[in-house]
């Protein structure tokens, strides 16, 4: 059976104001708790990536870096969303850290991804180049052959 409670409106007032501390104060125990423990998880992929074959046939390469943000608090996938960070936020985050991953692998490896570059485009134009000498070769041969076979048929 359930019983019914009357409260004055001061009792209620007092009684609502209490629950509203409570929230407030659930708030920021989340919150102290999400700054002592809360982790930032930042999930970096980094790739040489081909950028394809070009017209000439040559190959280049390209530093690509990728960044994902995952926030959590440490032990608990399912945080309050008073602490997440907002897709503005973690856009901005991943931006920075996609170019300051571009600028140090630029600054640490540019040089070496440019020679590899520059090596297989060289490399290219050699095999094309030894491609047409192979067939100038074949063709200077069978002609060759034909006039000899012209001198000796006459």
């Amino acid at each position: 059976m359930e019983q019914i409670i009357q409260l004055s409106k001061r009792e209620y007032d007092k009684l609502v104001d209490m629950a509203n501390k409570n929230i407030d104060e659930i708030d920021k125990k989340a919150l102290e708790i999400y700054e002592k423990r809360g982790v930032l998880g930042l999930d970096i992929k980094i790739e040489i990536r081909s950028e394809g074959f070009y017209y000439d046939g040559s190959e280049t390469f390209k530093f690509i870096p990728n960044s994902f943000i995952k926030d959590y608090i440490f032990g608990d996938e399912n945080l309050n969303p008073y602490c997440r960070l907002s897709y503005e936020e973690s856009k901005k985050i991943n931006e920075f850290v996609n170019y300051k991953l571009e600028e140090m692998f630029e600054r640490r490896f540019g040089k070496s991804i440019n020679n590899i570059n520059n090596i297989n485009a060289i490399r290219n134009r050699l095999s094309n180049t030894i491609y047409i000498f192979k067939i100038i070769t074949i063709l200077g041969w069978l002609l060759a052959v034909v006039l000899v076979l012209v001198v000796l048929l006459k």
